[in-house]
C-alpha cells in the first residue's frame, strides 16, 4: 500500500514502481488537488498538495508486508517533513503599516492549509478588530476544555498587498486538526517512531526499579567494605609502623621503647613484628619490657671469675665435645713445657 501525492514526484513514482513489482495486490492512494472542485488557482495543484502534506492533512506512508515480521518493519513514513514534531514550521513574510519587511516563524497547521482552498471558506472569517480573547490556532489546540472557554482561535494570512491579516477558525476546523493529529500520532507509533505513553511509563518504571536494585546492592557492598576496613585498619597501621621503625637506624631501640609505653589493651606491636623479623629479633623483642636488649651482655661482664683449673679433663663426649676436651688438654701440656 502506497500513499503519496504530486507534492513529491520521486516519492510517488518510486512507490508505484515498487508496488507494480510485487507478486501480490497493490493499493495506491494518490492525493490530487482539483482546482475547480477545491477552489484553487489553475497552477496551484502541486503547491496545494505540498500544503496538504506538511499540514498532516494527507501524510505520506508506505506499507510493505514483505519488509519484516512486525508492523513497524513494514510501515515507513519516509517523505514526511519534521516527523518528530506535531507540525512543521514555515516563515511568514509580510510588510507592516510603515511598509517595512517583516517575518515570523509559525507552525503550519491544517487550518493554514484549509484556508487556501475555497471549499473550506465558510470555516474562516476575517478579524478586523483586535481582542484579548484571540489565541493562535496551534496554541488553542494545546489548551484543555477549561482553558479554551471564551477564547477564539485564529491564523495569520497575507493579503495580495502583502499586509498581515487574521482569520478566525470555527470549532469544526479545531476538531479536524485534533483528528489529524491523533492519526499522525498513531502512524508514528505503528511505524516505531514514537512510543505510546503507556509503554513509556512502563519502561520508565522498569528502569527505575532496576536502578534502585543496583544502588541498593552497591550501598550494601560499600558498607561491608567500610566495616572490614574498620576491623583491619588498626593492625595494618601497627604493622606498617613497625616495619618502618625496623628499617630505620636504631629501630630496635625505638621499638622496645614503644613496647614499654604501649597500654595493655592496645594492638600488639610484638605480634606485628613477629611476622617480619628473624627468630633472634623475635626473641629479643618479645622479652619482658623491663629487660633491656643489652642485659645479657651486662650480666656476662659482671659475673665473677672463678679459679682456673688446669690439667683437669672433663668427661668424654662424642662429637664436638670430646674433640674440645682433647684440644684443651693439649694446650695445657704445651703451657707446662
Amino acid at each position: 500500500m502506497h500513499q503519496s501525492s504530486p507534492a513529491s514526484a520521486s516519492h510517488l513514482i518510486a512507490g508505484v514502481i515498487q508496488g507494480l513489482k510485487k507478486r501480490r495486490p497493490a493499493v495506491f492512494n494518490i492525493y490530487t488537488p482539483c482546482p475547480v472542485e477545491h477552489g484553487l488557482p489553475d497552477d496551484w495543484t502541486q503547491h496545494s498538495a505540498r500544503l496538504a502534506l506538511e499540514s498532516r492533512a494527507f501524510p505520506f506512508l508506505t506499507y510493505d508486508p514483505d519488509a519484516g515480521p512486525s508492523v513497524a518493519d513494514c510501515l515507513t513514513l519516509d517523505g514526511n517533513p519534521s516527523v518528530d514534531t506535531a507540525w512543521p514550521e514555515y516563515t511568514l513574510r509580510y510588510v507592516d503599516a510603515e511598509g517595512a519587511e517583516q517575518e515570523m516563524e509559525l507552525p503550519l497547521t491544517i487550518a493554514d492549509w484549509a484556508a487556501t482552498e475555497g471549499r473550506f471558506k465558510k470555516h474562516f472569517k476575517e478579524i478586523r478588530e483586535p481582542s484579548d480573547d484571540l489565541v493562535p490556532f496551534h496554541e488553542f489546540l494545546a489548551l484543555d476544555a477549561e482553558g479554551r472557554d471564551g477564547k477564539v482561535p485564529f491564523i495569520y494570512t497575507v493579503a495580495a498587498d502583502r499586509t498581515l491579516h487574521r482569520l478566525r477558525a470555527t470549532i469544526e476546523m479545531v476538531r479536524l486538526a485534533e483528528e489529524r493529529q491523533q492519526f499522525w500520532s498513531e502512524l508514528k507509533e505503528m511505524a516505531g517512531v514514537e512510543q505510546p505513553a503507556s509503554v513509556r511509563e512502563a519502561l520508565v518504571a522498569s528502569l527505575e526499579a532496576e536502578f534502585e536494585a543496583k544502588a541498593a546492592a552497591l550501598t550494601l557492598e560499600y558498607e561491608q567494605r567500610v566495616a572490614e576496613l574498620k576491623a583491619t585498619y588498626p593492625a595494618l597501621v601497627a604493622r606498617k609502623l613497625a616495619e618502618g621503625l625496623l628499617r630505620s637506624a636504631g629501630g630496635q631501640h625505638l621499638a622496645a621503647e614503644l613496647m614499654a609505653n604501649m597500654p595493655a589493651s592496645g594492638p600488639s606491636l610484638a605480634s606485628a613484628l613477629s611476622t617480619t623479623e628473624p627468630a633472634g629479633a623475635t626473641a629479643t623483642l618479645t622479652a619482658s619490657p623491663a629487660v633491656s636488649v643489652a642485659a645479657p651482655v651486662a650480666r656476662a661482664a659482671a659475673a665473677p671469675a672463678g679459679p682456673r683449673l688446669r690439667g683437669i679433663r672433663g668427661p668424654r663426649h662424642r662429637g664436638s665435645g670430646a674433640a674440645s676436651g682433647r684440644e684443651c688438654h693439649g694446650g695445657t701440656d704445651s703451657r707446662r713445657r
